[in-house]
């Protein structure tokens, strides 16, 4: 696909073991689980991503990519029913606070072959699209987890780097979004207040199921 790639793995490699081995990685850079949870609580605060998740308390929401699960931790604070999964749930990590407050919250399971019915969340959510890989595989099972009208947010930075660990990369976050277009509506785009990710300053994406 022009303007987005996708790392391709030979016959002797693993995706999800690939995928699965990041979570360490992130913990030797100190990104213990308070920290993580106070992004997400400034991420989730914006003004603008705030009113839509305010519209949806008691809602079921779905996190994909959730590692050791802080964004399903502040979801559930503000009211929303949230589930995380991830290939490599870290909540059984050497973290004395992922122990005893995001035990259970994440399920192991791939994001792109979850095990929940057609319909069954108003909000899928994530903040790792660059390890969703085939791109179209992710657009069409977020679809299909999602009632009629549900959102799928993204957190994306404009474009972003074939580094280490991710599965997609892209040019330009316009470009990306158009393989959304046939099964989204965009409905807004704001400023993320997370930390600068690879690839520049970052985007947290409301789109609509058509």
């Amino acid at each position: 696909m022009d303007g987005v790639w996708e790392r391709i793995y030979l016959p002797s490699e693993s995706y999800e073991a690939h995928q699965a081995s990041k979570l360490s990685h992130k913990m030797e850079l100190g990104h213990t689980a308070e920290k993580t949870i106070s992004w997400f609580r400034k991420e989730f605060s914006n003004p603008g991503l705030a009113a839509f998740l305010k519209s949806l308390a008691g809602a079921r929401a779905l996190c994909m990519g959730a590692r050791r699960g802080a964004e399903v931790y502040v979801l559930r604070q503000l009211g929303l029913d949230a589930i995380g999964i991830d290939l490599n749930p870290g909540s059984t990590q050497p973290d004395s606070f992922v122990v005893k407050e995001l035990q259970g919250l994440v399920v192991k399971g791939d994001c792109l072959r979850a095990p929940w019915p057609d319909g069954h969340f108003s909000l899928v959510y994530t903040n790792s699209l660059d390890h969703m890989r085939p791109l179209m595989t992710f657009i069409d099972e977020s679809c299909r987890l999602l009632s009629n009208n549900g959102l799928l947010i993204l957190r994306i930075p404009q474009q972003t780097l074939a580094g280490r660990w991710e599965a997609l990369a892209w040019t330009n976050w316009e470009y990306l979004l158009r393989f959304f277009d046939g099964k989204f509506k965009r409905v807004s785009a704001f400023p993320t207040s997370f930390p600068p990710l690879r690839g520049g300053k970052a985007m947290s994406i409301v789109l609509k199921r058509k």
